[in-house]
């Protein structure tokens, strides 16, 4: 039920949101499309879950260690999944089903997917403000007070200084009398402080190094779908707008933010001053080719399952 709740929400939003758009423009932008260059767009975005899988891998490596290979054909295949299920959970449950049965306790994997959570959205909004910088030096009337990137601005500033002292303050928290004397709120402040720092400073860099990596694969598949529809914007714009997008995403209102994100480009374009249509169109192809590359990871992902021992 709750699915089909979230796939006539996706309907609404989509309906809503072309009924505002001129036809003939998205048809235009549309159907400029070239296949090559879309097929370049799918494998560019494809190669981004490499990226995110071998993240994982230096992840959960210490709590469950199976070879890069396994952890690799189990990300892949979750990425999949993530396809049926709001805010990307699907994913996320079944690596907690698969790996619960190579150790005695299901609480390390459960750390391990907070903490790539965690890496994942704090690298939207470093990156999103290093975009936000190169915006403020190239239009400052764009991040001007009351536009919505900066009130975004506002709020991922307020939200990565939270992130990068909450290990401090859980641990804090931690020696608080309160938490200290209840077992329950000990371990829970315990797992959460695991979860959110990090072995060394050098651990820390190449995970956040990859989150970053895996971020830019998927802004410059936009980019060259963005050239393909002969939508010139600089990549500052794209990078705000496309994290925008992909920030609205996560919110679990919906099947994988469809409405929402094509609904968020066309908006965010008409801030920028462009044409909605050409956002629209720009969102509506760039996920397609997402959704695209995310079969074909699960795809891959049960082939190396055939190949695998583990499943001999």
């Amino acid at each position: 039920m709750r699915r089909l709740i979230n796939l006539s929400g996706s309907i609404i939003l989509l309906i809503v949101a072309i009924s505002f758009l001129d036809w003939d423009n998205l048809r235009s932008a549309l159907l400029r499309v070239n296949p090559w260059v879309f097929t370049a767009a799918t494998l560019i975005a494809l190669s981004q879950f490499i990226a995110m899988g071998i993240r994982w891998y230096y992840i959960i490596f210490k709590i469950v260690p199976l070879p890069l290979f396994e952890h690799m054909r189990k990300y892949l295949y979750s990425a999949f999944l993530n396809t049926f299920t709001p805010a990307n959970l699907g994913g996320d449950m079944y690596r907690l089903f698969v790996l619960r049965s190579k150790i005695s306790s299901h609480v390390p994997i459960i750390i391990a997917l907070l903490r790539e959570r965690l890496l994942g959205l704090l690298s939207f909004f470093l990156v999103y403000l290093l975009f936000l910088l190169g915006l403020w030096a190239q239009n400052r009337l764009l991040i001007r007070e009351g536009s919505v990137f900066f009130y975004s601005g506002e709020v991922i500033v307020t939200l990565t200084a939270a992130i990068l002292i909450l290990p401090y303050l859980l641990s804090r928290i931690s020696k608080l009398s309160l938490v200290s004397s209840r077992a329950r709120l000990t371990a829970m402040v315990a797992n959460l402080y695991e979860a959110t720092s990090f072995n060394s400073r050098v651990d820390f860099i190449k995970l956040i190094g990859l989150s970053v990596l895996s971020l830019f694969i998927w802004i410059l598949t936009v980019q060259v779908v963005a050239l393909d529809l002969s939508i010139r914007i600089s990549l500052s714009v794209l990078g705000v707008v496309v994290i925008l997008v992909e920030l609205a995403r996560l919110l679990p209102l919906n099947m994988q933010g469809i409405g929402i994100r094509e609904a968020a480009f066309a908006y965010l374009f008409h801030v920028i001053g462009e044409s909605p249509e050409a956002g629209f169109a720009l969102g509506t192809v760039s996920y397609l080719a997402l959704s695209i590359s995310i079969i074909l990871s699960g795809i891959i992902g049960r082939i190396l399952s055939s190949l695998s021992p583990e499943t001999s």
